[in-house]
């Protein structure tokens, strides 16, 4: 019988051409070889599956002009769902991915969606979206214990006295490490390192803060981290978006890219909706041919630097203010000078000659003059107020930054600007006042 089918279906599959064409036509744009080459992580790709199986993507767009994935995957056990973005290239594999989870890359959330679309798109499709079907309006489903809960139940009555749990501690060190249930009894290791790991989700989302009247005060306290662990912090996230961690450290705070932003919606005491977008996440992916421009070309700005200036440049992470709540990255740090790096790539100056393109051009953070003189733009730039949080943040004298183009590069030295240290009190108070409310509602 077995054989009977397979000799029709091929012999209807060959013999009709619309319908060999029909099934050879789906071609996955997305393949699994290369979600597993971008994760790289059995147990992710695992845990992606069983997400996948339990229905918990709850919706998918694809950008086929861009090729981009957006979609929405619940969490795990939680009634919530987290926002996930997926770049391809052109031949299928994945460019970058990002979610909004504590994780932030190569999660569980990230290979859910990738495994539905490479199951739902393919390369004959436009754009198109997907969305879960609604669920059932007759409430929640409960689980089996919430239906039946367990009666209570302990082994032994009055519990057991801590001598006696000593005892039994002692007793199995006695015999070395050849019991393999000893680890399970040594004391609990404090790692002071990731107790300085202030992660602003968990903050929001802890029971002292949750429970207590002054909630302000304890945001404060907890987000509240000294020198030695700045510097810890730092070195732990050196990497980047290479480092998992740095997305952990940077995630719900202001960072020095939006200082300029929130400087200006300070001023004007408005406050819009996108900034408030942009400060959680949402708008990721916007830019993202100038975005990936720069993350390609920032090693040969570097290199520039180092060749033609004679510098020694060692990669850094994430340092925050003592407050916790303000951070910075630059691209580099110049231990010798007390100084900082920071880089940029303009992806529409890429082709230009700058000393040609940037005259009189005063709206970027460099210009020239009518005389060829090199001008700094120190009134409104977003990148200059970026650089001067950092230089603050660091407790830095100067910093080299370095405009790259494939035509020209200029490097120019910006000082530590001293009466820009009351912006940091505006962007703390932004953060307290506007913005904290804004992440506890999201």
């Amino acid at each position: 019988m077995f054989i009977l089918f397979c000799s029709t279906f091929l012999f209807v599959l060959f013999s009709d051409p619309f319908v060999f064409k029909r099934i050879m036509a789906f071609k996955h744009v997305l393949k699994l070889s290369s979600i597993n080459a971008f994760i790289d992580d059995n147990k992710i790709i695992k845990r992606g599956e069983n997400a996948l199986e339990s229905s918990h993507v709850k919706k998918m767009e694809f950008d086929s002009d861009l090729q981009i994935i957006r979609g929405e995957v619940f969490a795990s056990m939680k009634d919530k769902s987290y926002k996930v973005s997926i770049v391809l290239e052109q031949n299928g594999d994945i460019r970058e991915a990002t979610c909004i989870c504590p994780r932030g890359i190569k999660c569980h959330h990230i290979a859910a969606l990738a495994l539905f679309g490479h199951y739902r798109i393919s390369v004959t499709d436009k754009a198109c979206a997907w969305n879960a079907p609604p669920k059932p309006k007759d409430g929640p489903v409960k689980c089996a214990e919430e239906l039946y809960p367990p009666k209570p139940y302990t082994a032994l009555e009055g519990g057991v006295p801590e001598a006696s749990i000593n005892r039994l501690k002692e007793r199995l060190r006695s015999f070395g490490n050849t019991v393999g249930f000893t680890w399970l009894l040594n004391e609990e290791s404090i790692n002071p390192l990731e107790n300085r790991f202030a992660i602003i989700e968990e903050i929001i989302s802890s029971k002292d803060f949750l429970e207590a009247t002054d909630k302000v005060s304890v945001f404060r306290q907890k987000c509240a981290v000294d020198d030695h662990s700045i510097k810890d912090i730092a070195a732990t996230t050196t990497g980047q978006v290479s480092n998992e961690k740095w997305f952990l450290v940077r995630k719900f705070r202001l960072t020095a890219s939006n200082f300029g932003a929130i400087i200006a919606a300070c001023q004007r005491n408005r406050f819009p909706v996108s900034l408030f977008k942009t400060l959680l996440g949402e708008y990721n992916l916007d830019g993202i041919k100038a975005i990936q421009w720069g993350r390609t070309h920032e090693k040969d700005a570097l290199d520039h630097l180092k060749s033609n200036y004679n510098l020694n440049i060692r990669p850094t992470g994430v340092w925050l203010s003592n407050s916790g709540l303000l951070g910075a990255s630059p691209d580099g740090l110049i231990d010798e000078e007390e100084a900082i790096v920071e880089v940029k790539c303009p992806y529409s100056l890429r082709n230009n000659q700058l000393s040609e393109k940037l005259k009189n051009l005063n709206k970027y953070i460099i210009f020239y003059d009518d005389e060829g003189n090199l001008m700094l733009n120190t009134n409104h730039h977003n990148y200059y107020h970026q650089i001067q949080g950092a230089l603050h943040i660091l407790k830095k004298e100067k910093c080299y930054l370095c405009i790259y183009t494939l035509k020209e590069t200029i490097v120019t030295v910006i000082e530590f600007d001293d009466s820009w240290k009351e912006n940091l009190s505006v962007l703390e108070n932004f953060y307290i006042k506007q913005y904290l409310p804004k992440l506890l509602e999201n």
